[in-house]
């Protein structure tokens, strides 16, 4: 039971907007087989927002993959700044395919912005990912996108997002056991 409840979130987070789902999800049973079992773990990477020539580092952040097709992100903006609100921790699903040398993923995760004294709308983000898994190092690295929606709209369909988006590339290093 527990295991097909897995699968129905899964193909409903990372459903696209037209209501199909991408090639990848179809079986996020078995995203820890082969090449994709090397994402299973937790990655601290670095976010970097900028042109190809002038990238900064804007932050970190720790994403875990499970076996069973889950994704947790932890990021270090969390606490909020200036022109965003605080978040909280997001969960989603992920979905793997082998290629050469590693392996390609993505992943989708849902969190809730928090009320501030400027802003006292809650809200949800959802952030898409998608990247590239190499096996002979175990790194990732990726891009991602970042959509805003009111508390009543529905992000796992991606309908009602507020105007603009963030978009930033990241890196990582998977933590290794001790």
């Amino acid at each position: 039971m527990m295991r097909t409840l897995s699968l129905t979130m899964a193909a409903a987070i990372l459903a696209t907007g037209s209501g199909t789902l991408t090639p990848a999800i179809a079986e996020t049973a078995a995203v820890a087989d082969g090449a994709c079992g090397g994402l299973v773990g937790t990655f601290l990477t670095r976010k970097m927002i900028g042109e190809e020539d002038a990238i900064e580092e804007e932050g970190r952040s720790l994403i875990s993959f499970t076996n069973g097709g889950h994704v947790f992100f932890n990021d270090s903006a969390q606490g909020g700044g200036e022109g965003y609100q605080p978040f909280t921790t997001a969960r989603g699903a992920w979905s793997c395919e082998a290629a050469d040398g590693g392996a390609t993923f993505a992943f989708a995760v849902i969190d809730f912005t928090l009320a501030t004294a400027d802003n006292p709308d809650e809200g949800l983000a959802r952030v898409d990912v998608t990247g590239r898994y190499d096996a002979a190092d175990g790194t990732i690295s990726g891009s991602a996108i970042v959509s805003f929606y009111p508390l009543t709209a529905d992000p796992i369909a991606k309908t009602g997002a507020l105007p603009g988006s963030a978009t930033y590339n990241f890196s990582g290093e998977k933590i290794p056991a001790p």
